[in-house]
């Protein structure tokens, strides 16, 4: 496989659709040679677990039939390979630094990576941002060269963060998850598969670093109190891996591994009780206040969301004291299948920020995402109950069967049933009713949804009946997407420019207060809303207009938001009142911002209806999958 083959294979690995344009952009080839070396890709990837499926108007996607074959596919075409992209450099310069004590110069990179001075500098740009994510930096001295400085607690967080740690075997990997397993459950500890995951990850690098004769500096002092069943766990953890590994720990080493035992474990209390501190009952009051000023959704009274939270914030507290971030790899699908739920969670978190005085990863956000879409799913399973007309032309006999069989087969979702024939349906008030089911057809205009079916319920009316009973306004979500406050190239030299005049536009189309702006702005202030992909997506710090607006903007040129280049803003107005369709409005929205290829095209376009007709196609998507999984 030739190095323009691995290269287009890495791209295509990425989710979602990509363009013929946008693969030659990133290969610098024309789009004819790109579809030439996708037919050579596939002869290549024949009987390879993988094949790449082009669809009209959408772009390639790689199909995966076997990920086991493809990835020693890849493990085989790039084990020699010297490191050929931006993102490949970084990383294996990452990998030098973090792994060797001295100087390394810049002359031996250039001609090992057979790159000029210029590329190199740019690469170490990335790196030393990466680098001060985990307060560590890139230290330079004349005549030796460049090396990482920072503490080694740190530098485990990084290597471990980025993925960089050697590969020690399967067998060793199983051997320490096998003690690490035994001893949390003698010690009773409780972890989810992910924490674990995590832990076994920081102890493989801690083993690596050893070996090289670092060690960290945890002030093993406070962890070695009586009664810590972290350490006395971590302890026999280690005593287990020095047997296994040939190595010893010192106690600042176990109490490193029992740092991470308490910022990973699920608490639970003996016989079910656990004590809250008043400190974290009063941190989730604000962060359910933060929720309600900007989503208008009131979680006060769910003591269920507030003891998980309760529960989520004391190993939080942990991970934050000392910088530790745990991965999770639901992060992408939590973004996507629970995005008002994240997007809560984003708001939420502020207070836990602005409490510990310390900024959380979008992986800390995700895991608190879960706990609110848990806490949304309980309340759309609360049935609002209907207040429903029933039109008959068969008699008052025939009414009052009507209103029976409705109250025998859909009762749960009922509140109110009354019943009326055509003539009297003229001279009816509506006000109350939230839907009118009619035998007969109804030819003048009434102001509430009307379903027709047939007398003798059968099973497709019952499916149409029970619909709309179950319907929470979720749908028509395009209404919100206005086309004047659609700009198709808008210029703009930074960010504020950018918000100032959406901001503006938003008040004056749809009389939104001169506070709003500010608020925008506050929120921004609070926490980044780039999340990468071209795109922003900034709201109000609290909700204040009277239906959700969101005014979408594509750049002339991308300009730098806060960390990421951004070429899109979706600029959101959440509804003061509570509304029902706004899940669904995420739900839609976010699809499309994760979607790479919807990206590219909306920049490539800059078109209003293409634009809506693609958040339609999202959206009844989304309806026929809900449907189908009953």
């Amino acid at each position: 496989m030739t190095e323009k083959h691995y290269r287009l294979l890495e791209l295509l690995r990425e989710p979602g659709y990509h363009t013929g344009e946008e693969l030659a952009g990133e290969l610098q080839m024309s789009t004819k040679t790109v579809r030439l070396l996708i037919r050579e890709l596939n002869e290549e990837l024949e009987g390879q677990g993988a094949l790449v499926e082009s669809r009209h108007r959408m772009g390639y996607i790689l199909a995966i039939t076997d990920e086991e074959k493809l990835s020693e596919l890849l493990r085989c075409a790039g084990k020699d390979r010297l490191p050929a992209t931006s993102a490949e450099r970084v990383n294996y310069l990452l990998r030098q630094l973090l792994g060797r004590k001295r100087y390394i110069k810049l002359d031996e990179v250039s001609e090992e990576l057979y790159i000029s001075k210029k590329t190199l500098s740019r690469e170490l740009k990335e790196v030393e941002r990466i680098l001060k994510a985990y307060d560590l930096a890139l230290g330079r001295r004349p005549g030796y060269g460049i090396c990482v400085e920072g503490e080694e607690f740190n530098i485990r967080l990084c290597i471990a963060g980025r993925g960089l740690g050697k590969d020690e075997g399967d067998k060793q990997k199983d051997r320490i998850t096998a003690c690490v397993l035994k001893c949390l459950e003698k010690n009773k500890l409780s972890m989810s598969d992910v924490a674990i995951r995590n832990l076994i990850l920081h102890i493989e690098v801690a083993i690596e670093r050893i070996r090289e004769d670092c060690f960290v500096d945890c002030g093993e002092e406070e962890w070695m109190q009586d009664g810590r069943r972290e350490y006395a766990a971590a302890r026999e953890i280690v005593e287990a891996i020095e047997g296994i590994c040939d190595l010893t720990f010192p106690p600042s080493e176990v109490a490193y591994v029992a740092i991470h035992l308490a910022g990973k474990q699920a608490l639970h209390g003996e016989n079910g009780n656990l004590v809250i501190s008043q400190e974290v009952s009063e941190l989730v009051g604000r962060i359910l206040e933060l929720v309600r000023q900007g989503f208008s959704y009131d979680f006060t009274d769910d003591l269920e969301l507030r003891m998980s939270l309760s529960l989520h914030i004391i190993p939080l507290g942990v991970r934050l004291l000392h910088n530790l971030n745990m991965k999770n790899p639901l992060l992408r699908e939590i973004k996507e299948k629970y995005s008002l739920a994240y997007a809560m969670a984003a708001q939420g978190v502020i207070a836990v920020e602005q409490h510990f005085e310390k900024k959380l990863k979008d992986d800390e956000i995700g895991y608190f995402a879960l706990l609110f879409a848990l806490a949304l799913e309980r309340r759309k399973a609360e049935i609002e109950k209907k207040n429903i007309l029933l039109v008959c032309a068969s008699g008052h006999g025939s009414a009052e069967l009507m209103k029976y069989r409705y109250r025998q087969e859909f009762g749960r979702y009922l509140n109110r049933v009354e019943t009326c024939d055509i003539n009297q349906l003229r001279s009816m008030g509506f006000e109350g009713f939230d839907y009118i089911f009619t035998t007969v057809p109804i030819d003048f205009p009434v102001p509430i949804p009307i379903q027709e079916v047939r007398f003798f319920l059968e099973e497709g009316d019952k499916r149409k009946v029970r619909h709309a009973l179950e319907e929470t306004a979720e749908s028509g979500i395009i209404s919100s997407y206005d086309e004047e406050l659609f700009w198709p190239c808008l210029k703009a030299d930074d960010r504020d420019e950018v918000l100032r005049l959406m901001c503006g536009r938003l008040c004056e189309k749809k009389g939104l207060p001169e506070a709003f702006y500010q608020s925008v702005l506050k929120r921004e202030a609070l926490a980044k809303t780039d999340f990468g992909g071209l795109v922003a997506l900034p709201h109000s710090y609290e909700a204040m207009s009277d239906k959700t607006w969101a005014s979408v903007a594509v750049l002339e040129r991308p300009i730098l938001w806060s960390d990421e280049e951004v070429q899109i803003v979706f600029l959101l107005s959440i509804e003061k009142e509570k509304d029902k369709k706004l899940q669904r409005f995420f739900q839609v929205t976010m699809q499309f911002l994760m979607d790479r290829s919807l990206i590219h095209g909306l920049i490539r376009r800059r078109d209003y209806r293409w634009f809506v007709g693609e958040l339609a196609r999202i959206e009844t998507q989304i309806s026929m999958e809900e449907e189908r999984n009953g």
